[in-house]
């Protein structure tokens, strides 16, 4: 009972009830919570003749309040035809465990709430599908083990002490967390959207190192933790934002520390976005489609990827600490603007790769260390600390101005058995194949890495294919280029004489 008031003269008792809050003139006596079996199959979850004192005993003891666990096991009759708990009105329970079934049972709720008051536990092979499920606030520590199974609908975190994972959690639609820490302890979570940053109560999320999935469509993909009330321990946990229509946000609040994030979907637009005066700290941010970068965002490796357009809010501070890489490629170039046309936003780069290319900038002021993109690239105007070379609209070579021609292998030297593909101006996202031409020693692909140590495989003729994105047909953009290490020894006939090259 929650937010009734009586009066009159008479004793109002509530028997066998729980005070929820804010009532008035009542009495609840002490209640000790039961135990109460399901049983006869098939059935709604308010017909007494479903629930049991004992396990596979005669139903009509009562049916569950917040106080009462609650078991579904091998005793509870399920068959192939007759294995659906029907929730067909506001269900009840402390803690609910499904195990032991032959029968994996169906708990089915279109229109009324599930309320837990205490842990849960599902069967493997079972199915979840209830409107909205609470886990309600008693001020005690609860669990939710899976057990692979998915919930299709609703979750609601309420409980202001803790609430742990077991396990991997799916959820699908929204997780709202409202009050207390949620600990994935590791385990991957799943769900459309998270909204962490509605209601007045402290919240934590402990991420730990989970791998978390937004898959939610259009405007429900995002995930919300932009509240004063949200503290936020991200752990080396991986976001993904994996939904296949609308624009994916991220909202955060000043001071928050995230880990990886990740906008996955070429063909979306994916935006940090911050509600605050401060900076937000990323380790890294992955931008696989469009992005928009808004609020000041401090992040220690952010990758753009090529054949996209990226705008940085005007007036804000994008501070890149360790490395920055926004190269398009031979096929597209890469789009880098202020989000308010002849405003400049703010570039601070710290750290990493100083030249890049296959770009059009405009209106970006840039700081720290100075930035040069190359002759693939276009300077639109207003741009800040940022030099390019003259357009060169000719063939692009990732070799160009590399001699290995007269080549001696030296341990001590790296650059001298390194070839590398800098001068193709990749990213994390891309894919590299190495070969090697005419040589029966060595044949098909020799490496994937960004560069090749060619001290196992010899002098030579090099290949190099180059994958920038595999997106589709409209985005896609693969190079190849060949590249020969010779060897040059000085003559045997004549000492004397200039070095040779064979």
């Amino acid at each position: 009972m929650q937010d009734i008031k009586a009066s009159g003269g008479a004793v109002f008792k509530a028997l066998e009830s729980l005070d929820s809050g804010n009532n008035a003139g009542w009495v609840f006596p002490a209640v000790t919570g039961k135990t109460l079996y399901w049983v006869g199959g098939n059935g709604n979850w308010n017909d007494r003749a479903h629930w049991s004192s004992t396990s596979g005993g005669t139903g009509g003891y009562c049916v569950p309040g917040p106080l009462d666990d609650v078991y579904f096991n091998a005793d509870s009759g399920f068959t192939s035809s007759g294995k659906t708990v029907t929730v067909n009105s506001s269900a009840y329970m402390h803690n609910i465990t499904f195990s032991g079934s032959g029968t994996a049972p169906f708990l089915n709720s279109t229109t009324n709430p599930i309320n837990i008051y205490g842990s849960s536990e599902w069967q493997t092979g079972m199915s979840v599908s209830a409107v909205y499920i609470y886990y309600r606030n008693n001020n005690a520590p609860k669990t939710v083990k899976s057990n692979g199974v998915p919930v299709n609908g609703s979750v609601f975190f309420e409980e202001e002490t803790s609430v742990s994972l077991m396990d991997d959690l799916s959820v699908s639609s929204t997780i709202t967390h409202s009050a207390g820490t949620l600990a994935t302890l590791n385990h991957k979570v799943s769900m459309k959207n998270y909204s962490g940053d509605t209601g007045s109560k402290a919240r934590v999320l402990k991420l730990g190192s989970s791998d978390v999935y937004i898959t939610g469509p259009l405007n429900e993909g995002d995930f919300e933790a932009a509240s004063s009330n949200m503290t936020l321990d991200a752990g080396t946990s991986h976001i993904h934002f994996t939904g296949v229509t609308g624009s994916p946000k991220l909202k955060a609040y000043s001071g928050q520390h995230y880990y990886n994030i990740s906008f996955e979907k070429p063909g979306l637009e994916g935006t940090l976005e911050g509600s605050q005066t401060g900076s937000v700290y990323y380790n890294n941010v992955i931008f696989k489609g469009n992005g928009k970068l808004n609020g000041g965002n401090e992040i220690k490796e952010l990758v753009l990827t090529g054949a996209k357009k990226y705008t940085l809010q005007a007036g804000k501070i994008q501070k890149i600490t360790d490395k920055l890489y926004a190269n398009g490629s031979s096929c597209y170039k890469l789009e880098m603007v202020s989000s308010v046309p002849g405003a400049k936003a703010l570039l601070n780069v710290m750290a990493g790769a100083t030249n890049f290319d296959f770009a059009n900038i405009k209106d970006i002021n840039s700081s720290g260390i100075p930035l040069h993109f190359g002759s693939k690239s276009s300077d639109l105007g207003n741009n800040d600390n940022i030099s390019f070379s003259a357009y060169d609209p000719g063939v692009f070579s990732g070799f160009a101005g590399q001699n290995w021609s007269c080549t001696q292998f030296n341990n001590a030297d790296p650059a001298s058995y390194t070839l590398s593909s800098a001068g193709f101006f990749g990213n994390p996202t891309v894919k590299y194949e190495w070969t090697k031409l005419n040589d029966p020693a060595h044949t098909g692909i020799i490496s994937t890495g960004e560069s090749l140590d060619m001290r196992s495989y010899g002098l030579g003729t090099y290949h190099l294919k180059v994958v920038y994105s595999t997106a589709g047909p409209d985005e896609s953009c693969t190079l190849e280029e060949s590249v020969i290490v010779g060897s040059c020894i000085p003559s045997m006939i004549n000492p004397g004489l200039p070095i040779r090259n064979y």
